[in-house]
């Protein structure tokens, strides 16, 4: 009923929070900054891929309503989710599952907190 899994050793735990810098902090923060700044603009360009997005940006030449920052930060949120995946993918840090989010969720908190408050 209770688990107690083993501790992750050094550099299982250097990968984890590597890949808690691009999962959670820079897919995260992008997605929800983007967000705050007016709206899902960008997230509909990148629905029809990154280079869609940036051909319906710059050749309508709507720059206004932080239009251009909005498709940046999904554009930069898209590649950290990639280089996440890939790298947790490629590294297979030896951890139990549950102390796999444990660890990034607390090094993201601990991160994301000052840039919240």
């Amino acid at each position: 009923m209770i688990v107690r899994p083993d501790c992750p050793d050094r550099l299982a735990v250097k990968d984890l929070v590597n890949v808690a810098l691009f999962l959670q902090l820079g897919h995260f923060l992008c997605i929800y900054l983007g967000l705050s700044l007016g709206g899902l603009g960008a997230l509909r360009c990148l629905a029809v891929g990154l280079a869609g997005a940036a051909w319906v940006i710059f050749v309508h030449g709507d720059f206004s309503d932080g239009a251009l920052l909005n498709a940046v930060l999904g554009i930069v949120a898209v590649i950290s989710l990639s280089l996440g995946q890939v790298y947790y993918k490629r590294q297979q840090p030896r951890c139990q599952p549950l102390l796999v989010y444990v660890i990034q969720y607390a090094f993201a908190s601990v991160v994301s907190l000052p840039i919240a408050w």
